[in-house]
């Protein structure tokens, strides 16, 4: 399994490196559902933090015939639990997908001006003193 060992170091190296993730799964597929919650640590484990900029996205949501409701509501559980956005989709149909990507700049907007680190002041020794004479 050389292939998948490799595939492992590359996406832990895209963890890394990334601002914001997506966590998707597809809302008729309850295995799908179950791997979230590890996928979601391994991300944190990488980014060594305990909050990063996050979507549950249920997608398929087209499959009104075929999908679980149960899965739906299992996903918003699991969003409010840690703290991230929620967005149901269609990729079939595009619902909701440019929200998706819309809500996670905003996550990454938001994230970086929470954790910007204000420039400490130098002080110079030498500082030039003025004197002004009216």
């Amino acid at each position: 399994n050389t292939g998948q060992e490799d595939y492992v170091g590359i996406r832990d190296n895209y963890f890394r490196t990334g601002e914001a993730f997506l966590l998707v799964y597809a809302i008729n597929d309850q295995e799908g559902f179950q791997v979230l919650s590890s996928l979601r640590e391994q991300v944190l484990r990488a980014k060594n933090t305990d909050r990063v900029p996050m979507i549950l996205v249920a997608n398929k949501s087209d499959l009104k015939d075929n999908w679980n409701k149960n899965n739906v509501d299992a996903g918003m559980e699991f969003a409010r639990q840690h703290g991230i956005a929620f967005v149901e989709t269609s990729a079939k149909t595009r619902y909701n997908v440019d929200l998706v990507f819309e809500k996670a700049a905003r996550e990454v907007r938001q994230y970086q001006l929470a954790n910007i680190q204000k420039p400490k002041t130098v002080t110079s020794k030498k500082q030039r003193k003025r004197c002004v004479i009216l």
